[in-house]
């Protein structure tokens, strides 16, 4: 999942779906918070959308909810892909307000 990602245009923003996950082992929420670390580095906005108790349990225990603040976590999709939406407009909107040099 991670060369894959490497293979990808940079979004702006990137949206984990676990809604289809009921449960997840200690490699995959590794390999999970592996991608959010290197989204961050990228400076992309990660938004989580379908975090089940399990699984947010594991997430909690390694560390990895620590990286993603609760306002970027959704219980569905249209919430997340709205929040997205509204990120990328604001990134639009400073972009716009600041000055280039010519």
């Amino acid at each position: 999942m991670t060369r894959r990602m490497a293979v990808v245009t940079k979004p702006a923003v990137l949206i984990i779906d676990l809604l289809d996950v009921p449960k997840m082992d200690g490699s995959a929420a590794l390999a999970i918070e592996e991608i959010i670390e290197r989204a961050r580095q990228a400076q992309q906005d990660v938004i989580l959308v379908g975090l089940n108790c399990a699984v947010a349990r594991l997430f909690g225990q390694l560390g990895i909810l620590n990286l993603i603040k609760e306002t970027h976590r959704f219980t569905t999709r249209l919430e997340a892909v709205a929040a997205a939406v509204a990120r990328l407009e604001e990134r639009d909107e400073r972009a716009l307000a600041t000055p280039r040099a010519v």
